[in-house]
């Protein structure tokens, strides 16, 4: 009897979440969306893991997360209202695209950042000579 209910509890569940990965936000739930009455971020899901981070204090912003070998990566896309839900899928789209083509844009940051802080040959020249 027990693995007949857990049956029927599963496709229950199954029904209650088959349509939620076609939830879909609307210029007006982007515009209106306020934080949770405790002062804790809200955060809005759109589909195609893109989200919208509405805090308490501060910009609106926009999040595309996923996962990159069993670990869950969060990249900021941009902020509402200088990037709006078209605007946003967009971003998100071609991040998707470079993810197929094998380029992680948190890793190309990351390799930006650590090249501009790199010393130039003229900074590094002189500091090279003195130990020499």
């Amino acid at each position: 009897m027990t693995g007949n209910l857990d049956s029927v509890y599963q496709s229950l569940y199954a029904e209650k979440l088959k349509g939620r990965g076609d939830m879909k936000l609307s210029d007006k739930d982007v515009l209106t969306a306020t934080a949770k009455p405790d002062g804790k971020p809200a955060f809005l899901f759109d589909g195609g893991n893109l989200t919208l981070r509405v805090p308490n204090k501060g910009r609106k912003t926009w999040l595309y997360q996923y996962r990159q070998n069993g670990r869950r990566k969060c990249f900021t896309l941009g902020y509402f209202p200088e990037m709006d839900l078209a605007q946003a899928r967009n971003a998100r789209d071609s991040f998707v695209s470079d993810r197929k083509n094998g380029v992680d844009v948190l890793d190309r940051q990351a390799a930006k950042k650590i090249i501009d802080n790199a010393p130039t040959v003229e900074e590094f020249a002189p500091a090279w000579l003195k130990l020499k």
